[in-house]
């Protein structure tokens, strides 16, 4: 039971990683402090992109096993970081504006706790639970 565990927080992990890749090709640069509110987002995008190329993959005739689905995260991973390297120096030397922060006012201030504490009763309700 571990070690299935295990493998299931490295695929998460792994789509979480590729969901960067792609915010990072889209621009999606976020500062170290924006990161927590960035997570939801890049592991979506990663499930998506995984998703979709490992359908493709399937069609083509390609079942992934787990080393060739932990290959295809680090290649989009990687497919993030290539235009940004030449993006990012380009629009610098043009002078272009760095995004600047979103101010989190009001009731969005409670959403990151409100998730927690839904998370938390779901983890409760899962240990618990028979199987």
């Amino acid at each position: 039971m571990t070690r299935d565990l295990l493998a299931l927080v490295v695929a998460n992990v792994c789509i979480l990683a590729a969901g960067h890749g792609v915010l990072r090709a889209a621009g999606v640069r976020p500062a170290p402090f924006d990161l927590p509110w960035t997570l939801g987002v890049a592991y979506v995008a990663g499930a998506a992109s995984v998703g979709v190329i490992g359908s493709i993959l399937l069609v083509a005739g390609l079942a992934l096993t787990w080393w060739q689905l932990v290959l295809l995260c680090a290649a989009i991973l990687a497919g993030g970081f290539v235009p940004g390297l030449v993006s990012q120096r380009h629009k610098l030397s043009r002078g272009a504006l760095r995004p600047r922060r979103v101010a989190v006012t009001g009731w969005i201030r409670l959403l990151a706790p409100a998730t927690a504490l839904a998370l938390a009763v779901l983890a409760t309700d899962l240990a618990v639970q028979p199987l």
